[in-house]
């Protein structure tokens, strides 16, 4: 759909909705609703797991629907990674990826000394000591031990890398899920003072009308149809 089917579906669903029959919306409103809509539905599909336990990128219809966000080489180039040296620990900020960051996929690092890539496993911040001390999980030259925290710069956050006292690092490559472009009708002046161009939903045709119908269940809990945007996303995620 484009963004203007994107309100027409949406102003369809809103006359089937007795709460909302009549109720007039302004376009930076509708782009409200169906941009909320539309980064919920993307946590809740990220989030969300099979009956089987399986999660992102391993059911079709999460690659169907997200693929479109997922940010990989060449598309996101080799980062140099910040050299931390007295703690022998690597950052990459998120702010230097080319995307606007959302959700970590996998990643693999150069390992200098051993001329190959290791892969990159996330631990818990507070598991780091227990690991660095078992040499069953500790890093190695084929898996660097990783976590998420605040970045050095005290803006944003990091990705740190802690490689064993042996492994010299280089560019990291990662893959992750990038924000979406924002919904726009291209008809309004923004709250940073720009009009933007009229945009339409990144993400495949087949989730968009799954975007206006959460869209319209945000918009019946303004007008009090609906209880609140939680309960509509805790039916969202039992439904991905």
């Amino acid at each position: 759909m484009t963004a203007q089917e994107l309100k027409w579906d949406f102003l369809f669903k809103r006359d089937n909705i007795e709460s909302l029959k009549g109720k007039t919306f302004l376009d930076n409103e509708i782009d409200w609703f169906l941009n909320t809509a539309q980064l919920d539905l993307i946590k809740s599909k990220l989030i969300s797991r099979t009956p089987d336990g399986t999660g992102f990128e391993e059911t079709q219809k999460r690659i169907d629907d997200l693929g479109t966000l997922v940010v990989s080489y060449p598309a996101q180039n080799p980062i140099t990674l910040t050299y931390h040296q007295d703690e022998h620990m690597y950052e990459l900020p998120l702010a230097d990826l080319k995307y606007e960051y959302l959700y970590f996929i996998n990643a693999k690092v150069e390992v200098i000394n051993c001329r190959n890539k290791a892969r990159i496993r996330l631990i818990q911040h507070d598991d780091k000591l227990v690991a660095e001390n078992d040499p069953f999980l500790s890093s190695n030259s084929t898996e660097i031990l990783a976590s998420f925290g605040l970045s050095s710069s005290g803006t944003g956050k990091s990705i740190y890398l802690y490689p064993d006292l042996n492994n010299t690092l280089g560019k990291m490559y990662i893959d992750y899920v990038r924000i979406p472009s924002k919904i726009s009708q291209g008809t309004y002046t923004y709250l940073d003072g720009n009009i933007y161009p009229t945009q339409t939903s990144e993400l495949s045709i087949s989730v968009h009308p799954e975007i206006v119908d959460l869209a319209i269940q945000y918009a019946s809990t303004v007008t009090g149809e609906q209880s609140s945007r939680d309960g509509a996303i805790n039916r969202l995620q039992l439904t991905n």
